[in-house]
């Protein structure tokens, strides 16, 4: 972590596909034959490590994602369009991951990397959306604020900036919706006294760019 004492970090790589399972958005991803990851430590989740992931789908010997880098479903491949997917274990649904992807070269030849701001306890796989990414996305993500984190009986979403019509949806770790509110500023105040002790997920639901995950938070009274 970024501070505090040392944390035990336990990484699996596994060079096959993670059973698909069930998805917080269904049909939306298309998830890695080539490999997942399972993570465990001694850590409250989500923990602030500055994580970093790369991938690498080229057309040469020592690719680590040749057959997810490619284009599927008649949707073409493109970088914009990768994201990472979470979850807690096989009973609980795949929910996307806070990310930011940067691309090393050409946006289509499957070389770059993911930047994190957190990580927690569970699985993890690479995978990509069926319908395009907007690089705006990108820059929702990187501009939502949450706080505080653990929250006790409120959580601050800074939005920076928001669509009408918007609503925040607020999921459990077994991916159920909690809480939902129609998003009336771009600062908002969300009750979360009366939610169970334990790691959530919040995504922000608009007309124009759908569901999009803006980050996770930890509710601990």
């Amino acid at each position: 972590p970024r501070e505090g004492p040392p944390t035990l970090v336990r990484m699996e790589q596994y060079w096959v596909a993670a059973d698909n399972g069930a998805f917080a958005e269904p049909f939306a991803y298309v998830i890695s034959p080539d490999r997942y990851w399972r993570l465990s430590g001694n850590w409250t989740d989500p923990q602030r490590f500055a994580a970093r992931l790369n991938f690498d789908g080229r057309d040469n010997l020592n690719t680590f994602d040749p057959l997810l880098m490619r284009d599927s479903l008649g949707v073409d491949f493109h970088e914009d369009s990768l994201v990472l997917l979470h979850r807690y274990g096989p009973g609980s649904p795949w929910v996307r991951w806070s990310d930011v992807v940067f691309s090393l070269g050409s946006f289509t030849d499957g070389f770059g990397r993911m930047e994190l701001d957190s990580v927690a306890t569970g699985e993890y796989a690479l995978a990509w959306r069926t319908s395009p990414v907007a690089i705006s996305e990108q820059g929702i993500h990187q501009a939502v604020i949450l706080g505080p984190n653990p929250a006790d009986d409120h959580l601050m979403v800074d939005l920076g900036t928001f669509e009408a019509g918007s609503e925040i949806l607020i999921h459990d770790a077994g991916g159920r919706v909690v809480e939902r509110q129609l998003v009336s500023e771009a600062l908002l105040w969300l009750a979360t006294s009366a939610l169970a002790n334990g790691p959530y997920t919040i995504e922000i639901r608009t007309l124009v760019r759908g569901t999009m995950n803006i980050g996770r938070f930890v509710v601990q009274h």
